[in-house]
Parts: structure tokens; sequence; C-alpha cells
């Protein structure tokens, strides 16, 4: 059972908003959770109501879920680097300007579902694979010191967020 959390001085203040999404409990059964409600929330929209916007710059519901898809492969792979004790900064990118490369637009909802699904599970196996030492190993992410465990709970508090976005702002329930 993992419960513990990081402390704030375990990872860059600009995570802060996602780790306080985060719900107590045990981060393995907060994946599966999270998993599962994501599934839900998409898996019944067609691909039409899956190119919704709510604003003209704003991502449409595929690519919200395609930066889902990046972000999580990102946070797996820095998570990674971190418990292998890489001792070189782990360099930071600019996520957003993958979606307009990505071009998820094009692409089935279910498809990019299936695409996240299977990214989760990665981090569910990763995640499980850990030693209790591993997290609270750190590295320099963005220009400040990060712990595994750090990542590990930005991970699902990235997702909440943008739970919240989809079913505030385009009212996907």
């Amino acid at each position: 059972m993992l419960t513990n959390r990081p402390h704030q001085n375990d990872y860059n203040i600009f995570f802060d908003r996602y780790v306080k999404l985060l719900d107590n409990g045990d981060l393995i059964e907060i994946y599966n959770q999270q998993e599962k409600a994501v599934i839900t929330m998409v898996e019944r929209l067609s691909d039409s109501d899956a190119d919704y916007r709510y604003g003209t710059e704003k991502w449409s519901i595929k690519e919200v879920l395609g930066h889902l898809c990046d972000a999580e492969r990102m946070f797996n792979y820095w998570m990674f680097c971190i418990a292998r004790n890489e001792s070189n900064p782990i360099a930071s990118i600019h996520i957003g300007r993958y979606v307009e490369q990505a071009d998820f637009a094009k692409r089935p909802i279910s498809e990019v579902l299936e695409e996240w699904a299977s990214i989760r599970k990665s981090s569910l196996t990763l995640l499980k694979s850990l030693q209790p030492e591993d997290f609270q190993k750190k590295a320099m992410f963005r220009d400040y010191p990060t712990t595994v465990l750090a990542i590990a709970c930005i991970i699902p508090g990235h997702v909440q967020h943008h739970i919240h976005v989809l079913q505030e702002r385009y009212h996907v329930k």
C-alpha cells in the first residue's frame, strides 16, 4: 500500500496544484479508480462529440485526452529516470506543443482512449515495480530536486485536473 504524499519541497511549486487534487488513500487504487473514471466519461462519446471545443483556441475533448497520453508518458519517463538514479538533469519539455504535432483530432476517440488506457496500465506496472526506497530518490527536474514519489502523485493529480476541466467546461459527465 502506497499512501505517502510528497513534501512541498520535493517538487517544483508549479506542480502543487496537481498534488493538492490528489485524494488520500493508496496510490495504486487511485490510479485504478481514475482509469475507470476516465474510460467511463469518454467511452460513450461519439467522434463528433469528442471534437467539441468550448472556445476557439481551446483543445477539443480528443486533444485533452491526447494531452493526457503525452503527459503521462513523459511523467513515466521522468519517474523512471529518477528511480534509476539518473545523474543528469532531466530535460523539461513544452508538453502543450505536442498536442499540435500529434493531430489527435484526426483520430477516432476510441483509439485515443485505448492509447491512454494502455499508458495508464504502463504507469501502474512501473509504480508497482518500484521498491519503497525508490520513492525518496531525487533528481533535478524543472530546476528543482524532485522525488519519484512527487511524480507518482503528480500523474493522477494532473489527470484529476483535466477530469474537472472536462466536467466543468466540456460538460462531460
